[in-house]
């Protein structure tokens, strides 16, 4: 037997699951600074995964990694105020941490490119999950 949406049962879960969710989102917006702050020097060489060469890999990661934080942030409460604070925070974030890469103890270069692909990532993020998590749609 499950609890009825308005119940207390189902409300404090609810305010569980969205503490969780606010703490993994936390959580991989340090991992994704960490990632982009690695120093050149603990990266491997090329792009390349096993003896495949990958075009564009680095876009692609960059991409994935702003696509989840929108996710993560937006999941179960895609309002417009949070949409909005989570485009902001999301551009905020994407310039930080590309002008991070300029630091000289860094050794990487920033690249309005990895900036685009942070943006896209976190535009589609953002979008799919309030497609698929509208307010006011019915549990399933």
């Amino acid at each position: 037997m499950t609890a009825h949406r308005d119940s207390p049962g189902w409300l404090h879960l609810k305010a569980v699951q969205r503490i969780w969710l606010d703490r993994l989102a936390s959580a991989w917006v340090v991992v994704v600074l960490v990632l982009c702050w690695l120093p050149r020097r603990m990266l491997p060489e090329g792009e390349t995964t096993s003896h495949i060469r990958i075009p564009h890999l680095d876009k692609a990661i960059h991409f994935s990694m702003f696509f989840l934080i929108s996710t993560l942030w937006l999941w179960g409460r895609p309002t417009r105020t949070r949409l909005l604070w989570v485009l902001i925070g999301g551009l905020a974030l994407a310039v930080v941490s590309e002008l991070g890469q300029d630091l000289p103890m860094i050794g990487r270069e920033a690249s309005v490119l990895d900036g685009l692909a942070d943006l896209m990532g976190l535009a589609v993020g953002a979008g799919l999950a309030c497609l698929i998590d509208r307010p006011g749609r019915e549990p399933r």
